[in-house]
């Protein structure tokens, strides 16, 4: 029974590491994309992204920032319906960009570290489009 448990907690942090792997972390630069999303009630998500080769791969890195505390549930359910694609094209490189960076209210985002993750693109230079599906949530 103890080998059986040693080696699953071998296989869980052999996974954990993995998973730490996938998802790299960059520094914000002034070459990121700025947005901003704004909710018709109140409040806003300030929004940057870029995507960089990161060993050889294209990866989708990305940091929000929440205006108020109240809306970073609304912000939350926005960012699951984001995706990528690029431009002209309509299939979706990524979908669910909920593994952006969410910075502390009133702290600067250009002093974030984006989170990353791959996407399916293995062409030279292009331009991409980062948008959102319809969201609808209760108030």
């Amino acid at each position: 029974m103890r080998i059986f448990v040693s080696v699953l907690t071998a296989a869980i942090l052999t996974a954990g590491l993995a998973a730490a792997a996938d998802t790299p972390t960059i520094p914000v630069t002034k070459d990121f994309v700025q947005g901003t999303l704004r909710w018709s009630q109140s409040g806003s998500m300030e929004l940057r992204w870029s995507v960089v080769p990161i060993q050889g791969k294209a990866h989708l890195c990305g940091a929000v920032a929440h205006s108020q505390a109240t809306t970073k549930r609304l912000n939350r359910v926005a960012l699951r319906k984001g995706w990528l694609r690029q431009e002209g094209n309509k299939k979706k490189l990524i979908t669910d960009l909920s593994f952006f960076t969410s910075v502390a209210r009133n702290t600067d985002i250009g002093n974030a570290k984006a989170s990353c993750k791959p996407i399916a693109y293995q062409g030279g230079k292009t331009v991409f489009e980062l948008g959102f599906d319809p969201v609808r949530v209760r108030m």
